[in-house]
């Protein structure tokens, strides 16, 4: 029996296919608030509460509800995860609110948990409808063992923002990092 070239090329584009559609762990904990806000900091407390009437009805969720966090002053909730340094990442959350700049961000940290400069961003643009808030593969800098998870309300906005159905993960089509020049 000959094998011809098509059939070594279709076969490892189908390895691909399929190596690339099992998802990567989601490294955040609770991340649809099935378990109230359980997992999260909140500063201030009293400013982050869970939500039982706004939420992104993702069917991963079994309690339908979204953490909250009121306006009028900066507040957020956060929670500080492991993670790798020669890991790519990427990370999305869903938000809803009545005004746009409320910001999901990853803070790159060492064991003390604590933010520094490096992060990765996005802020909401859309009003009176839920946004996809998306942040493309990233590599942590060197010495980067734990990300720090943060959904915040900057505090421009007077009414609440909701925030649902969060990841951050490996990318694993990038993990040879030949897409990236590496």
């Amino acid at each position: 029996m000959k094998i011809r070239p098509t059939s070594i090329r279709r076969f490892a584009f189908a390895a691909l296919l399929f190596a690339s559609a099992a998802p990567a762990q989601n490294l955040v904990v609770n991340p649809y608030f099935d378990d109230g806000l359980n997992g999260w900091d909140r500063f201030p407390p009293e400013q982050v509460t869970l939500n039982l009437t706004m939420d992104y009805a993702d069917s991963d969720s079994l309690m339908r509800g979204s953490a909250a966090i009121a306006g009028g002053e900066i507040s957020f909730a956060a929670q500080c995860v492991t993670v790798s340094e020669s890991g790519q990442y990427v990370a999305n959350a869903m938000v809803y609110s009545h005004c746009p700049g409320h910001r999901y961000y990853v803070f790159w940290s060492d064991d003390s948990c604590m933010a520094g400069s490096s992060y990765m961003m996005a802020e909401s643009t859309v009003v009176d409808a839920w946004q996809q808030l998306s942040m493309a593969a990233t590599r942590p800098p060197a010495g980067t063992t734990r990300a720090i998870v943060t959904l915040e309300n900057p505090g421009t906005c007077t009414d609440s923002v909701y925030f649902d159905d969060f990841y951050l993960r490996t990318e694993e089509i990038f993990g040879n990092g030949f897409e990236l020049g590496d």
